[in-house]
């Protein structure tokens, strides 16, 4: 994840997404939902600040689930309270 976010504050946003999907990839290989959940948590800000909505909400919904399979309840509750579509929308 630190050169994903290397990348992007180097203004290298192609290697930021091919980083950002390496970290989430190896994380959900170790099985580490918290890890998992912190790469995608980063890559929806990245591609929300790319103006990329698709990609922002597809890689939100995953923080959504990852912190759920954690059993981070508390977290989940504020995704959905700050993203309600999250809660019904086909992405869950």
């Amino acid at each position: 994840m630190n050169a994903a976010e290397m990348a992007r504050l180097q203004d290298r946003p192609v290697d930021a997404m091919k980083l950002y999907q390496q970290a989430v990839s190896s994380s959900r290989r170790g099985r580490v939902s918290q890890v998992e959940a912190l790469a995608h948590e980063l890559a929806a800000r990245f591609y929300r600040q790319q103006g990329l909505d698709t990609a922002y909400q597809a890689h939100l919904a995953k923080v959504r689930d990852c912190y759920q399979q954690w059993g981070a309840h508390g977290k989940v509750a504020q995704i959905e309270r700050l993203h309600p579509y999250l809660q019904t929308s086909f992405l869950k």
